[in-house]
């Protein structure tokens, strides 16, 4: 059931700012929210909510607080070197392997995955305690229904 979640039309996720070409065909990836913030668009409609970050074994893991009925936990795995080492922009397979995000409803319905779905991360840069990224997936529940996130973007504080 693509782009409903209970019957009730789903609202607004992250807004990213992953626009343009560099060229050779690939998309950049140019974050331009306020630090402490991740946005995106769920289904279409514009979403945000405060951000943070943290190490989690050898990857990073970006979350959110809740807001508008939604909250979302991104993780990178295998990532911290690439991110301790300056070597940024790296590009991140969200299907689960090298990472995956997942959106979890504040009505307590199931949560979606990017897992079973698809999704790109772009962390862009470590500035300080911040680090910063783009985001867009296809994230699919237990159930099979279909939440389309894009335009994600992020700059999280560290915690």
């Amino acid at each position: 059931m693509r782009g409903s979640f209970g019957g009730v039309a789903v609202a607004g996720l992250l807004a990213m700012g992953c626009a343009g070409d560099t060229g050779d065909g690939e998309e950049t990836c140019t974050v331009s929210t306020d630090a402490g913030r991740i946005e995106a668009t769920i289904e279409g409609e514009d979403w945000s909510a405060e951000a943070t970050w943290t190490e989690a074994g050898d990857g990073v893991q970006v979350v959110s607080t809740s807001a508008d009925g939604w909250r979302f936990t991104i993780a990178a795995q295998q990532a911290l070197a690439s991110v301790e080492v300056g070597d940024l922009p790296v590009v991140i397979d969200l299907s689960g392997d090298e990472g995956f995000v997942t959106a979890y409803p504040d009505s307590g319905a199931a949560s979606f995955s990017s897992s079973e779905g698809s999704g790109n991360l772009t962390l862009t840069a470590r500035d300080g305690e911040a680090l910063s990224g783009c985001f867009s997936a296809e994230l699919v529940s237990s159930d099979g229904d279909v939440l389309e996130v894009g335009d994600g973007e992020f700059v999280a504080d560290a915690l």
